[in-house]
C-alpha cells in the first residue's frame, strides 16, 4: 500500500481543544481567532523489519515521527452495506484492517505526547469485493491515545486510486497486501 503524500489532522467541533500531544504544532495552527488549516505532509511512511515509520511535516515545515511496531494480529472487518447490486461477482463490501498496538517511539513535534504506553490504531479502509487486492483500500486513518496524547491523521492511499492518478511520493508494503 502507497500512502498519499497530505496528512490530515483531525479535529472535532471543538477545534483543537481536545488534541493534544504534538507540542509546539497546535499554537502555530492557532494563530489569534484564526486556525490555519489542517494538512499536513506525509513525508515518508515505510514499513520495514515489522515497524512503521510515519514522517510528518506540519503547514510551517516542523517534523514529527512515530514509529509503530506490527502487532501481533490484525482485525479484518467486512460488511455488504447493502448499497448495490452484486452482478454476479457477489456483494461490494465495506472493508478495513485494523491494527492496534504501543508507538516503539516518537520524535520532533510529536514527541511531547510520547510516554510508555502510549497506543496507536491504525485502519486501512476500502471497498471491493470478498477477496482483497490492495486496491479496494483507499484511505487510512491513524490515531494516536495515552496519558499525553490524543490525536489522530487520516488521508488517502495511492495504491488505491484509478490507474490514471498521480504516481505515489511514498510506498508502504504492509503485511496485509502481500
Amino acid at each position: 500500500m502507497r500512502f498519499a503524500a497530505a496528512a490530515n489532522l483531525y479535529e472535532t467541533e471543538a477545534g483543537t481543544d481536545l488534541i493534544k500531544g504534538l507540542g509546539a504544532v497546535i499554537g502555530e495552527l492557532e494563530t489569534g481567532d484564526h486556525v490555519m488549516p489542517m494538512d499536513f505532509d506525509l513525508k515518508n511512511a515505510t514499513f520495514a523489519s515489522n515497524r512503521w515509520n510515519f514522517v510528518f511535516r506540519s503547514p510551517k515545515g516542523e517534523s514529527g515521527s512515530l514509529t509503530l511496531p506490527l502487532p501481533p494480529r490484525m482485525v479484518e472487518f467486512k460488511v455488504d452495506i447493502h448499497d448495490g447490486s452484486d452482478k454476479g461477482l457477489g456483494p461490494l463490501l465495506y472493508k478495513e484492517f485494523r491494527f492496534q498496538g504501543t508507538v516503539a517511539s516518537a520524535s520532533g513535534f510529536m514527541r511531547a505526547g510520547f510516554v510508555r504506553g502510549t497506543r496507536y490504531f491504525l485502519v486501512f479502509q476500502g471497498r471491493g469485493r470478498g477477496c482483497n487486492d490492495v486496491s479496494d483500500f483507499t484511505h487510512w486513518r491513524l490515531a494516536i491515545s495515552g496519558p499525553k496524547a490524543n490525536y489522530a491523521f487520516f488521508g488517502e492511499l495511492e495504491s488505491g486510486r484509478k490507474p490514471d492518478a498521480e504516481t505515489a511520493s511514498s510506498a508502504l508494503d504492509t503485511p496485509a497486501s502481500k
